[in-house]
């Protein structure tokens, strides 16, 4: 079974939160996770993915080799926790509008690292 991890370093009521609980929701055939970094996420939010997937604070350095990591921020090139998991293969995921400049896409080098992009829209 593949394992994949979806990453966003703050936990709160918000809508990528949202989208991501609906999305862990409907995977099935997957060894999930969502990994997280910061301490004041909101825990009745974690408690709700707990319930379909393992919920992790990846500042504990899990020893786990991912299949596939999902990155929910375009902020991820800059936590360190994030960059030292083991994985096959990273993707960005986003539904929001970003700003190039404070962005992973404001560094090409990063971008270049990734496997892929996903989005909702164009």
């Amino acid at each position: 079974m593949k394992k994949v991890m979806i990453f966003r370093p703050l936990i709160s009521l918000g809508g990528t939160e949202i989208a991501m609980l609906n999305l862990v929701k409907y995977l099935k055939g997957y060894e999930l996770y969502i990994g997280y970094t910061e301490e004041t996420s909101d825990n009745s939010l974690l408690d709700e993915f707990r319930k379909y997937a393992e919920v992790i604070n990846i500042t504990n350095k899990p020893n786990i080799k991912f299949d596939i990591l999902i990155s929910a921020t375009t902020r991820y090139h800059t936590i360190k926790e994030f960059q030292e998991l083991d994985c096959d293969k990273k993707y960005l995921w986003f539904h929001y509008f970003l700003k190039l400049n404070t962005s992973v896409f404001s560094d090409l080098d990063e971008v270049n690292k990734l496997d892929g992009i996903i989005t909702v829209s164009d």
